[in-house]
């Protein structure tokens, strides 16, 4: 965290990217089948310590359908 901190301040863009859905969140997920995690933007700052003003763009990619694989929910 202290590092991405230092980065920010000077002035150097970061990219973060999460590769679970929404549909896994910790809140906001479809239970049982979540994940000890967020997965939303506002993860950025918890999780990684970001401060919320820090952040520029956010850019979100989605699809229609959520499919769960059955190995996963066995």
């Amino acid at each position: 965290m202290i590092l991405l901190n230092e980065e920010i301040k000077q002035g150097k863009r970061i990219l973060a990217e999460d590769c679970s859905s929404s549909t896994m969140d910790v809140d906001t997920g479809l239970y049982p089948y979540v994940d000890s995690f967020h997965t939303t933007t506002g993860a950025v700052c918890t999780g990684l310590g970001v401060p919320e003003e820090a952040i520029e763009t956010t850019i979100g990619v989605f699809s229609a359908i959520t499919v769960l694989d059955k190995a996963f929910l066995s």
